[in-house]
């Protein structure tokens, strides 16, 4: 079943519900109150930061570390 995002105006808060499509909810799931609406959410979810990029530039830093290795090695040999 899909989740939907709701927020409450009497409350002000905001919940998560999950439902078909036909269906949505009447009543904020905290105060009861029904002055709830749908809102959009996005389609991947928010959540802790990832350490992704952290790991990309490292892996980047590496690369270039073991490339400049690598071309100072030829530059030895060749001159040797």
């Amino acid at each position: 079943m899909p989740k939907y995002n709701y927020k409450c105006f009497a409350c002000n808060k905001e919940f998560e519900v999950r439902h078909s499509m036909t269906e949505s909810i009447e009543s904020c799931t905290f105060c009861q109150e029904k002055n709830v609406k749908k809102i959009p959410s996005l389609s991947f979810s928010v959540g802790k930061p990832s350490n992704a990029g952290k790991l990309v530039k490292e892996y980047i830093e590496d690369t270039k570390r073991q490339v400049s290795d690598e071309k100072d090695k030829l530059k030895r040999e060749y001159h040797d």
